[in-house]
């Protein structure tokens, strides 16, 4: 309701402070967001909610208009108690929505779920019905029985069936992938299989299949990880996982591939791979637990073991043994090494089996490709002086 409260007066100071001649009407109107009671009874009437929150008034007054809402409320629906709130500034306010949904189970299912019915009866018979039941809208069949299928949402409707029926009653079609893996590895196989077995409950040996060695006999070996992952042991350089793919089998081969690295050149694998020399010399004993390897042979080992594991990691590589122009106390092989037309040479000490930190990179470009070939060719020695020892 506007209310004209002056027409004077005639005069009007401006942001300036200058004095202007009023050629106007001045009012005040005074505006509210508030409801009254009248109000909010007509509105919540029309609504018919099943709660109602009261909120930003008189503590008091709210509370006595809370106290009328419930009875009105309470006696437009026979005596149902409707829920009001009056929270306080910061209080929390829950609400529950309950909507009921049907899920009808077709296909095998439903066949199952009869006969489950028929034993919890008694009847020990089943009634067949048609390839559709309803469990939620019949009131013969009891609660509580446990149905384990893919629940489909399709056209408003929900429909529980088995995976076998999918194509049969929609439109969806069940694929598997099958995945595979390849790991660099050079160590002892049985030190895959005996890791494993530490860290699963369930490692099965398997027959090896595929072709042999001619004479019937195969070079494979295998092992089952938990039932789903298939561990297979490629000579020389690597080993093989493959399981069907799902989140559950996923988390399995993801934690065999870390069994596997860590038997390649783990503190443990080391430990069970060591053997102690009884030789005056060390120099003789490595020799000797080398298998007494010439320095050619051996470069010819770390040559192709640089180019299988690098292969994994670049589309293009070339590995070749070059001339050393170095001393031989510093080192005693060196190899051309391209990656993807990024080129170095690559640094190590093999006579002797020396250290493993006798090794170097030079004349790389690329830092990345650097780092990846120091790392590399320090684990493919490590590898060598590890089965040197088995």
């Amino acid at each position: 309701m506007a209310k004209r409260l002056m027409d004077k007066p005639e005069h009007i100071v401006s942001a300036k402070g200058r004095i202007l001649p009023r050629r106007c009407d001045v009012e005040y109107v005074s505006f509210s967001a508030h409801a009254d009671y009248q109000q909010t009874r007509s509105f919540i009437r029309q609504l018919a909610p099943d709660h109602v929150v009261l909120v930003h008034g008189a503590d008091k007054e709210m509370k006595r208009m809370a106290t009328r809402l419930r009875q009105m409320l309470a006696n437009s629906r026979d005596g149902a108690i409707v829920r009001v709130d009056t929270p306080r500034n910061t209080q929390s306010v829950f609400f529950e929505f309950l909507q009921t949904k049907v899920a009808k189970v077709i296909g095998a299912m439903a066949d199952e779920c009869d006969v489950t019915t028929s034993r919890m009866l008694g009847s020990g018979r089943s009634t067949k019905r048609s390839k559709s039941s309803s469990l939620s809208s019949t009131a013969s069949v009891p609660r509580g029985i446990a149905i384990q299928g893919v629940l489909v949402n399709q056209n408003f409707g929900h429909r529980i069936m088995s995976p076998a029926d999918l194509k049969t009653y929609t439109e969806l079609t069940v694929n598997s992938i099958q995945q595979k893996m390849h790991v660099p590895f050079w160590n002892n196989f049985a030190l895959v299989e005996y890791f494993l077995g530490q860290v699963f409950s369930s490692v099965e040996p398997q027959k090896a299949t595929g072709k042999g060695d001619g004479k019937g006999k195969s070079n494979a070996e295998h092992v089952l990880v938990e039932g789903v992952v298939r561990v297979t042991r490629k000579m020389p350089d690597r080993v093989l996982l493959e399981w069907a793919a799902s989140p559950t089998n996923d988390m399995i081969a993801d934690a065999c591939v870390a069994v596997v690295k860590s038997a390649e050149s783990g503190p443990a694998s080391v430990l069970l791979t060591s053997k102690l020399c009884n030789h005056e010399s060390g120099n003789t004993g490595n020799a000797q637990a080398g298998k007494n390897l010439s320095l050619g042979e051996r470069q010819a080992q770390i040559e192709m073991g640089l180019r299988n594991v690098l292969r994994n990691t670049y589309a293009e590589i070339s590995v070749d043994l070059c001339e050393n122009k170095a001393s031989p106390d510093e080192y005693d092989t060196r190899l051309d090494v391209e990656a993807d037309g990024v080129k170095a040479v690559v640094c190590c000490k093999l006579d002797g089996f020396s250290t493993v930190g006798i090794v170097g990179v030079e004349d790389c470009e690329d830092e990345a490709v650097a780092e990846t070939l120091l790392r590399v060719v320090t684990n493919v020695v490590r590898s060598m002086q590890l089965r040197s020892k088995v």
